[in-house]
């Protein structure tokens, strides 16, 4: 990740020491890298064929098939050196996997009655550090069983330690209920694919620069915003030289619970994932393992990308893990144990204890959901005000609509419909240390008609309750490069009870007008739900409104290239919600819409005709490449029109 101010951070640099242990202490990336392996089976292509036809399952795990035979490759990392003991997905052996008979004749589908079928192999490749020598290049070539008329050149890592399959160790429940939940909004793999396997090595692991992984407590980990580092093989069998344990950093986006107040079940990282990572070793700022890499979640509809990988958290296996009786399990693993089979209290107190200020401006943010539509809102004021976008209520309001008004909406267009918001009791004062939500009504106060996509709301007045909210700081001065987050609810709609969510980026540009910032344009990846979420430096400033992002004109969602509002365009609600301006709003509701601005925020920024050739005089609009994206419904049914599902931005 990049560095606004060029200094030493050391969570950003993750080439540097991010981590410690045989214990406590500091790891390098090297040493992490020690744990981690390569796998590789190989088995008849009829076994593949036929599960293929069999099974719906998604699994992208990179293959090969030559001379009637398939090879799939993943990721994985030692648990246990001395017993040999890998784990690794399950994703790659589920074609070749075939139920022991049992002595009774009657058939068992369990994961326990699970074997490899004839002439399946399986072989892992450790991390060795090898200095290639241009010897090893010629004996490579000279060995290949490939003959091909072509010069090519064969990779001379080639120290494959023969494996046996040990056992399976299935999905933990509370995935499958999170799976059953989002399935039908995303295309996800079967619960077998999502399982881990456990290999043994069938010779000793000697090499002293190989060594075991150390397990991490995911309760520490389990924070939206956490620093992650993802060791993985991606398409590791054609090239271990090349692919073998490649580095990739990222956040925690997303820990989602199965239901509410339940420990995390699935996480999401905007880290890299290339096809191969299954199985990948996932590691926390300290170097300890708090996830897997498990296959992707795509979008039904595949022009609105799903660019998050999914982990499993490492406290959903690691009690299995320790019931295979083969593995020592250091105190510090035992203590993962004890915390996983906690109470939910007491996880509620460890996640109490918010540190940053970019953690306490989470609270901030609100669910807002308007008849079939959803997205994001920002608490501006103690006395409950909510900024959000426009696009998420004028589209639903007829009157708005299809209203042909040029000035302001009147209040009676917009006044007798009620919004609900999702707020979080931690942001309200007084209840800071109280998880969980409650669902509140609001109302309707403003509803922009000019160029700035902007909507106002407000709690209704049911009680005193005074709320946390971000401030307007408009002595910031946002440079190009800086790193920021953006918070809100994206992807999951409010029937799924989605976490909030966190993904980071860089300041890609502003620009000025007379002076002012209009826009920032971002790198954080921007999804169905982000608008009218938080944009924030990493300080914890409040930064602006995530307003849209772009998609290509076939459809394509550019999720990476997204748009905000500047506070400074802000200041005149937060004036009025705080009570600096009682005409603020009134100011606003007086602006007229600023043609170049207009254009600006609709992409259609017209480029100025070269004088020496024939022209119409309209140039070529960026609309033409690209336009904003259309508005996100949601629905109560089992089975949903995907193509409803495009993100109103």
């Amino acid at each position: 990740m990049q560095r606004n101010d060029g200094g030493d951070d050391e969570s950003t640099v993750i080439a540097q020491v991010i981590a410690d242990d045989d214990g406590g202490g500091v790891q390098s990336i090297n040493h992490l890298r020690q744990c981690c392996v390569v796998v590789r089976v190989r088995g008849p292509e009829e076994s593949t064929l036929r599960s293929n036809r069999s099974s719906s399952s998604l699994v992208s795990t990179f293959s090969h098939s030559f001379d009637g035979r398939t090879t799939f490759s993943c990721s994985g990392f030692i648990v246990n050196k001395e017993q040999g003991l890998i784990l690794t997905s399950a994703s790659i052996f589920t074609p070749f996997l075939k139920v022991r008979p049992s002595a009774n004749g009657v058939a068992n589908n369990s994961d326990d009655s699970l074997e490899m079928i004839k002439d399946t192999e399986i072989d892992i490749m450790c991390n060795y550090n090898k200095d290639i020598k241009h010897d090893d290049v010629a004996t490579s070539n000279q060995l290949s069983i490939y003959k091909v008329a072509e010069e090519r050149v064969y990779d001379p890592l080639k120290d494959w330690i023969p494996c046996r399959y040990q056992s399976m160790l299935p999905v933990h429940p509370s995935v499958i209920e999170i799976v059953d939940q989002i399935k039908s909004y995303f295309s996800v793999s079967t619960p077998r694919a999502l399982s881990l396997v456990l290999l043994r090595a069938t010779t000793p692991l000697v090499d002293p620069a190989v060594r075991a992984i150390t397990f991490a407590n995911t309760s520490v980990a389990s924070r939206t915003g956490e620093k992650l580092t993802i060791i993985a093989s991606p398409f590791g069998f054609i090239s271990p030289t090349i692919f073998l344990n490649s580095v990739s950093s990222g956040i925690l986006c997303n820990a989602i619970a199965a239901r509410p107040y339940d420990h995390p079940s699935l996480f999401l990282t905007d880290a890299r994932c290339l096809p191969g990572s299954e199985g990948a070793a996932v590691f926390d700022s300290h170097g300890h393992l708090v996830a897997v890499v498990t296959a992707p979640i795509r979008a039904k509809d595949d022009k609105i990308p799903f660019n998050l990988s999914p982990l499993i958290p490492s406290h959903t296996f690691i009690t299995n893990l320790n019931l295979q009786g083969q593995i020592h399990m250091s105190s510090h693993t035992d203590q993962l144990v004890r915390n996983y089979k906690s109470s939910i209290s007491s996880r509620i107190g460890s996640n109490s204890l918010v540190n940053s200020r970019l953690d306490q401006q989470k609270h901030s943010i609100v669910l807002v959901k308007f008849k079939d539509t959803w997205g994001s809102g920002v608490l501006i004021s103690e006395n409950g005000y909510i900024l959000t976008n426009a696009h998420l209520l004028g589209p639903s309001i007829p009157s708005i609509h299809k209203s042909d008004i040029s000035g302001a909406y009147p209040p009676s267009m917009y006044k007798n419909y009620s919004v609900d918001l999702r707020i979080d009791y931690s942001a309200m004062k007084g209840k800071e240390t109280i998880k969980g939500h409650v669902w509140l009504q609001g109302n309707i106060e403003y509803i922009s008609h000019t160029h700035l996509d902007i909507a106002l709301l407000k709690i209704r007045d049911e009680d005193t309750t005074l709320f946390n909210h971000v401030d307007c700081n408009m002595l910031l001065n946002v440079k190009h490069g800086a790193e920021v987050s953006v918070l809100g609810y994206p992807l999951l709609p409010p029937t799924q009870n989605p976490p909030i969510s966190v993904t980071n980026g860089i300041v890609s540009n502003i620009i000025f007008v007379e002076g002012m910032a209009v826009s920032y344009q971002t790198t954080a990846p921007v999804h169905s739900g982000n608008s009218g979420g938080g944009l924030f430096d990493h300080q914890g400033n409040f930064l602006g409104i995530v307003t849209c992002n772009a998609k290509q004109k076939n459809g394509s969602i550019i999720t990476d290239l997204n748009f905000s509002i500047p506070v400074a365009s802000l200041v005149h609600f937060f004036n009025y919600a705080n009570g600096q301006d009682k005409h603020g709003l009134e100011v606003m509701r007086r602006t007229s819409t600023n043609k170049f601005l207009k254009a600006l925020w609709k992409l259609q920024i017209t480029s100025s005709p070269q004088p020496s050739t024939t022209t119409d005089g309209r140039g070529k609009k960026y609309s033409e490449f690209m336009e904003k994206m259309t508005k996100t419904p949601i629905t109560q049914k089992e089975e949903i029109d995907q193509a409803r599902l495009r993100s109103k931005l």
